[in-house]
């Protein structure tokens, strides 16, 4: 293979430009030859010696940023049941939950949390509130 496309050595040349002080004549020369002053070669643009530099820097920092990510708490939230199940409370108390075959009802002691009001996953909105509610055997709330 003959190198990067044109479209990359075009790009890192336009990048080593920036800053170099070249008026607009000496950038136009310097895009069609890759040479400044008279000598350089295509790295004198940017060329493959730079880019062979800056992937692996750009490597390096995808991988700490994702480090970073991971350590911070940004991981996917853990749902409460399974896929094919659903949650339900256990009654006369804060505490105590399962979860049920979809095609399952309650066993005796839970009920079905109220449609809309249905924790998905931990800690979120529903899960805290029915963590401190009181709910009876038809699922009304009697204690906060």
């Amino acid at each position: 293979m003959g190198g990067p496309p044109p479209s990359v050595k075009l790009t890192a040349a336009v990048r080593a430009l920036r800053g170099t002080g070249a008026t607009g004549d000496e950038k136009g020369r310097i895009m069609r030859t890759g040479i400044r002053g008279g000598s350089g070669g295509p790295e004198a643009a940017g060329g493959p010696r730079g880019l062979r530099r800056a992937v692996p820097r750009v490597a390096a920092a995808l991988a700490l940023g994702g480090a970073v990510l991971l350590s911070s708490g940004c991981a996917a939230a853990e749902r409460i049941c399974s896929e094919g199940e659903y949650p339900v409370k256990a009654v006369g108390g804060t505490t105590g939950s399962a979860c049920v075959p979809d095609a399952q009802e309650p066993p005796a002691g839970y009920v079905r949390y109220p449609a809309g009001k249905v924790q998905q996953h931990v800690d979120d909105e529903w899960d805290t509130y029915w963590s401190t509610v009181v709910v009876d055997e038809s699922g009304a709330v009697v204690a906060q």
